[in-house]
């Protein structure tokens, strides 16, 4: 290895061959660019969705909220109904319709030649179903979708009411827990362990682990992006990893019961190719242009070959239940590499959409 001059390179490669698993899994952090180049560097909304629907009427970008999430950089989400930086708060559409031809419906393009092909596992889409008024979790709850396919989510909602006391332990807020209590967000059991783990990790590594961090609505500052460990520093990254094993094996009690009030998505996806000849139809209808000659042509270029994805979600109505949910739409950022490997490129930034329904109705559970 010290025969090659370019450190950048020679780290890369340092990296790889101390993994000790042979997809990469533990050391991927390394290849993740900075949460400042994720936020800054994302594909626009214009650039990413050629079309918009929800229940055949036209949506756009006024519907989406920009969400900056500490893996998957900066991420759109259809339909939020929760607060934001400015404290506003926004009503959820709902629809009264379900079945595969309503509900939202994105066609969107990616373009691979604008990204860096080393050290990406996949190209694609990464999507989240969740509650309209909580963040998305994208490692947790991502569902992956291919490039090029015709994709279709179908959800069902479960509203989940649990007895607690005597018949068993929830909690209905995580306001008395000594890292939840300043929480934006409304109280669920992933959130309250996640901040529980970097609450632990900030008191004995004196900083916090990205991954662990919430999803945002405003860029990261400059004294969260200072507060985060530097995993290149084995020391660091040890005792991080240290106080997720003690609270793994209840060590440390992070005391995050389930929450006494939830919603539960269950989906389901299915998918056929994509007919780029249809779109190349309906695109060159809409440019036509006649000349003083008599004759025809479309003022548009091909799509060089880039992938559209199209995601109509469905759900199963009840009389009983209120229609106030929405899906959620995120796009996932594939991971490039700064450095050597060809300087800096934009990561592409993809998304997929859901859309919003009335479904199952609630039951009680204990």
């Amino acid at each position: 290895m010290n025969s090659i001059e370019d450190s950048d390179v020679r780290n890369v490669l340092e990296i790889i061959r101390s993994a000790e698993v042979e997809d990469l899994v533990d050391v991927e952090w390394a290849f993740q660019p900075n949460m400042w180049s994720m936020a800054n560097f994302g594909t626009s909304f214009d650039n990413l969705v050629i079309s918009c629907s929800f229940n055949k009427k036209r949506c756009d970008q006024r519907n989406f909220t920009v969400v900056f999430t500490p893996t998957h950089g900066k991420c759109y989400t259809f339909n939020y109904a929760g607060k934001t930086s400015k404290s506003e708060v926004r009503n959820a559409i709902s629809t009264q319709r379900y079945g595969w031809s309503s509900g939202l419906q994105l066609y969107m393009q990616l373009d691979l030649n604008q990204m860096i092909n080393v050290l990406n596992k996949d190209f694609g889409v990464r999507v989240v179903v969740h509650d309209p008024r909580e963040p998305p979790y994208v490692a947790e709850y991502g569902m992956s979708i291919r490039p090029g396919d015709s994709t279709a989510l179908q959800i069902e909602k479960y509203q989940i009411n649990r007895l607690g006391e005597p018949w068993g332990k929830c909690l209905k807020s995580g306001n008395h827990l000594p890292f939840f209590k300043n929480s934006n967000f409304p109280y669920s059991q992933l959130g309250c362990r996640r901040d529980c783990q970097n609450f632990y990790i900030k008191q004995r590594c004196s900083c916090v682990k990205r991954s662990l961090l919430p999803p945002s609505f405003t860029r990261p500052s400059k004294k969260k992006l200072d507060s985060i460990c530097n995993f290149t520093h084995p020391m660091q990254r040890y005792c991080a990893d240290e106080v997720v094993e003690l609270i793994e094996n209840e060590t440390i009690r992070c005391n995050c019961f389930q929450a006494c009030s939830e919603n539960v998505y269950y989906t389901s996806l299915s998918a056929s190719a994509i007919n780029n000849k249809y779109f190349h139809l309906v695109k060159s209808a809409n440019t036509i242009v006649r000349f003083d000659n008599g004759t025809y042509k479309t003022s548009h270029q091909s799509n060089r070959g880039s992938d559209q994805i199209n995601e109509n979600g469905s759900a199963i109505p009840s009389p009983k239940e209120q229609a106030n949910q929405s899906l959620v739409v995120l796009h996932a950022q594939q991971h490039c590499l700064e450095g050597s490997w060809q300087g800096f490129a934009e990561c592409i930034v993809v998304f997929v959409a859901t859309l919003l329904a009335k479904y199952a109705s609630p039951f009680r559970h204990h």
